[in-house]
């Protein structure tokens, strides 16, 4: 991985998924999971968050990279919290856009590495420099009258070339907050909203919370999102339990 320096140390292993989430989502020291490559169709699974690991980088770059998930831990909590104890939450909050795009495509190339797949070089120069590719990065949904509802728990839906099998982008669900990330210049970039916003605001019935994002280039308009007394924190007894429960 150019950009990270030579690589140094043994190859150790890592959460393909960020320990600073997994920890909030987690019952105790478990969490539900579907749609791995290892698990059966349809199947949900009780997993200890230790044994989600994978042998990916070397200590170093594994060291390089940690800003990463440590942002989108710190990212989660604070939807998650504006749900659970929103007078604890600061008005405001900035985060750099970059930072969270690139901890998506760290996210992506550890869950195709557990599927054994193929990773882009593109998604590498990515982590690197972020103005490479004219329309890659994070995209937030139009403004809605339908509301969010909170949802402690993380979900990745990709979207696959069909001839290549490389994934040209996913939609995550964080507590309930979706947004896209595209690896690759779209044909129609309103299909997926705002192209990296100057921020998101949430509207409780304690004030507004904004999260402020920083870019390399000036941006304008948030994305306004709407909160409901209605929420699911419980853990799905199965597959067709597992009905999404966030709205825009």
């Amino acid at each position: 991985m150019s950009g990270y320096g030579e690589c140094r140390g043994k190859i150790s292993r890592e959460h393909f998924i960020s320990q600073s989430i997994l920890e909030q989502i987690a019952d105790g020291r478990s969490i539900m999971i579907g749609g791995m490559s290892w698990q059966k169709k349809m199947e949900l699974g009780r997993f200890g968050i230790g044994s989600i690991t994978r042998k990916n980088l070397c200590v170093k770059r594994n060291s390089s990279l940690s800003h990463l998930d440590t942002i989108a831990g710190c990212f989660f909590k604070r939807i998650h919290m504006i749900d659970k104890a929103p007078l604890s939450v600061p008005h405001r909050a900035q985060f750099g856009g970059h930072n969270l795009e690139k901890w998506c495509v760290k996210l992506l190339i550890g869950l195709a590495m557990d599927a054994k797949r193929n990773i882009p070089e593109t998604w590498k120069e990515f982590l690197t420099d972020v103005d490479r590719h004219d329309g890659w990065g994070l995209y937030f949904p139009y403004t809605s009258d339908e509301p969010l509802i909170f949802a402690k728990g993380l979900e990745i839906e990709t979207f696959v070339d069909e001839k290549t099998g490389v994934i040209l982008a996913a939609k995550i669900y964080m507590c309930g907050a979706k947004f896209w990330i595209v690896l690759g210049k779209p044909d129609s970039p309103l299909t997926f909203g705002h192209y990296r916003p100057r921020g998101m605001i949430i509207d409780t019935s304690y004030g507004d919370r904004r999260f402020d994002f920083l870019w390399l280039h000036k941006t304008k308009d948030y994305v306004e999102l709407k909160s409901t007394g209605d929420k699911t924190d419980r853990n799905p007894d199965s597959w067709y339990d597992w009905k999404p429960a966030w709205k825009f």
